[in-house]
């Protein structure tokens, strides 16, 4: 099944079964005077039940998570069965000419995660615990980032809850569900930041540049961009440009040699009508492709993300840039948005670039980083865990239920 063809809907139950408690816990609170720490690991234990049930998914020997078989699931499966990773590493030139590496590209990286669960474990356990452990690593490589911005002890359950909610947010839970595992592998978009911005070692930099284009190269591609952008306005740190630039000629030139090889399957033009335009944040119909603005952003961490004194000039570019071009190609019908339309039909090899969306997981990860700036109250961080538990059960029911019917 195509998940593009799938239209989520989410019943009347879902609503009941999501406002209910979070109606209830907020009259708590708001009759309650003081917030305890105990009140706040109550509402964090909610939130981690609702996210990581999965766990138990470990030990289905005969399922993947979520809806499978998707065309990418399916494909993916398909690839790593067939070695394509082992030959993209071991006989990189001899495998330009195999198809399974034309049409997966450089990043065959995420395969070796899987293959080394599978190790220890039967296939389909491997692949479950890939999709926990990007879940895992990405909250932890978010709360890192925000510890090295911020250590401040009083903001402790600020950073919790905020890595909380980039690691297991929603897009990421349907990427589990219906795509492959390497669109949920957002780690890499932290761990990168963090050595751009507070480690500052160029052969750091560009060590994790090389294992994010290895791994999934979309994020390679905006982290290049975040990094252009980063050097631009902090020229005295051109050092880390050069390991940057270093590995991503590696990845450029391969992955270049393989577009020549790959049969031509689409059009520019049918990249941007037919994928582009769907995977992309939708400012008009109010969705994320086609997930509700509503069950992606919180809106008690957008507030102090806004209100945040502290933002930096670089980071307000980088985040309206990203911004704009998460719009994809067009902003509205037929009102076409010039700036991506550049990215696009301008730079080489974008014109393969079929999922503008990734775009705002950067966007997500700046809001998040003003937010810890701001001055938090225990309560505000109570009200804003009782709303993400409301985002994660209204998108969980509809998508088992997705499952149980297919």
């Amino acid at each position: 099944m195509d998940p593009k063809q799938v239209n989520v809907v989410y019943p009347m139950y879902t609503w009941i079964i999501a406002l209910v408690p979070m109606i209830f816990i907020t009259v708590v609170l708001m009759r309650t005077k003081k917030i305890t720490h105990r009140e706040l690991l109550l509402v964090g234990l909610m939130f981690f039940i609702i996210t990581f049930p999965l766990v138990g998914m470990c030990f289905v020997t005969d399922s993947i998570i979520g809806a499978y078989p998707t065309i990418d699931k399916e494909g993916s499966l398909f690839f790593y069965r067939q070695g394509v990773h082992i030959d993209a590493l071991l006989n990189p030139i001899e495998a330009m000419h195999s198809r399974g590496v034309q049409l997966i590209g450089f990043h065959t990286g995420h395969h070796w995660i899987t293959q080394f669960f599978n190790l220890f474990f039967p296939l389909y356990i491997a692949y479950n615990l890939h999709v926990l452990c990007n879940f895992l690593l990405a909250t932890v490589s978010m709360w890192t980032l925000l510890f090295f911005q911020d250590s401040d002890h009083s903001k402790a359950w600020n950073r919790i809850g905020i890595s909380i909610l980039f690691g297991c947010g929603i897009h990421s839970y349907v990427d589990a569900h219906w795509y492959t595992i390497e669109k949920s592998a957002l780690y890499i978009l932290p761990i990168f930041y963090l050595c751009l911005v507070y480690i500052k070692k160029p052969l750091w930099t560009g060590i994790v540049f090389l294992i994010s284009a290895y791994i999934n190269l979309y994020f390679a591609i905006i982290s290049g961009m975040l990094s252009l952008i980063y050097l631009g306005f902090h020229r005295n740190q051109w050092r880390q440009g050069i390991g940057i630039f270093a590995t991503g000629v590696i990845v450029l030139i391969y992955q270049g040699m393989l577009m020549n090889y790959s049969p031509i399957s689409a059009t520019p033009e049918m990249y941007l009508e037919q994928r582009a335009r769907f995977d992309s944040l939708h400012l008009f119909d109010f969705d994320w492709a086609r997930i509700p603005l509503y069950l992606v952003i919180n809106p008690i961490i957008l507030w102090f993300g806004i209100r945040s004194p502290e933002k930096k000039q670089w980071e307000l570019v980088a985040f309206l840039l990203f911004f704009v071009l998460s719009i994809g190609p067009c902003i509205y019908a037929t009102i076409e948005n010039p700036i991506y339309m550049i990215f696009a039909t301008k730079i080489p090899f974008m014109w393969r670039f079929s999922e503008p969306e990734i775009f705002f997981h950067l966007c997500l990860l700046i809001l998040y980083t003003w937010a810890l700036r701001s001055d938090m109250s225990k309560k505000s961080l109570y009200l804003c865990a009782v709303y993400a538990f409301f985002q994660l059960t209204c998108v969980r029911l509809p998508l088992s239920l997705f499952v149980i019917q297919s």
